[in-house]
């Protein structure tokens, strides 16, 4: 599985990743970045925290991605 994180400068390379990911195989890949609309003004943490890029939001959203994940190739090599 990859994972694409933004450079909070912008620019959309997890896209990128992505598309050159699946060029090459059916690898699983999730991209997480920062939302569209005005986000206030504070610390990078608080923000981070806010839109839910800081390292504990992306953990939970990463494991329950894997544990899904998990959950199908049970499946499909069960069929």
């Amino acid at each position: 599985m990859g994972v694409g994180l933004p450079d909070l400068g912008g620019g959309g390379f997890g896209s990128s990743v992505a598309q050159l990911i699946a060029s090459f195989n059916h690898c699983r890949f999730a991209s997480f970045g920062l939302p569209d609309y005005f986000i206030s003004h504070g610390t990078v943490e608080r923000l981070l925290k806010e839109v839910g890029l800081d390292a504990e939001s992306l953990s939970e959203k990463i494991l329950a991605i894997l544990k899904n994940y998990d959950k199908k190739e049970a499946r499909s090599t069960l069929s």
